[in-house]
């Protein structure tokens, strides 16, 4: 076996280290890069069947009233919202928004939507504490900046 022989096979075999799934590249520049997509707690089993018996709570409480405040909600659908919640970047309205899409049962009652909407971002306030991590916090360490965050990089809820 030559050397150049040599070389195309170690360098292919390497190339099929580094590929093992086709088009992914493990290794770059010398470092191992590894991504993987968000993981929803939503499509976990336990919580598919909570979201399904919260959909059912629902659409029997829409038949009845279209009015809903924080507290009609019961408490195992309150630890639901605060499951869905967990971890979430997404701005208050906008998790209360998509919370409110996910948990809306298939013939939902336009008229009852925007009360559950309220009622889930009232749950969100209680049941969950958004924490951000980044320069604006990291700034504020720091001597001689401003003591408060200023508006343009605030982001709070």
């Amino acid at each position: 076996m030559n050397s150049s022989s040599f070389d195309n096979s170690a360098a292919s075999a390497k190339s099929n280290r580094q590929n093992l799934i086709k088009g992914y590249t493990f290794i770059k520049s010398g470092h191992v890069v590894f991504s993987e997509g968000r993981l929803r707690v939503e499509n976990h089993s336990v919580i598919s069947n909570a979201i399904i018996n919260f959909r059912e709570w629902r659409e029997n409480f829409e038949s009845i009233r279209t009015d809903i405040h924080p507290s009609d909600i019961p408490k195992e659908f309150t630890d639901l919202i605060a499951m869905l919640a967990h971890e979430s970047d997404e701005s208050l309205d906008d998790l209360a928004h998509r919370l409110n899409d996910l948990l809306s049962p298939f013939e939902r009652n336009e008229e009852a939507s925007y009360p559950f909407y309220n009622a889930i971002k009232q749950v969100i306030k209680v049941t969950a504490h958004q924490e951000r991590y980044g320069l604006a916090d990291v700034v504020l360490l720091l001597s001689g900046t401003p003591s408060s965050v200023p508006k343009v990089m605030h982001f709070g809820l």
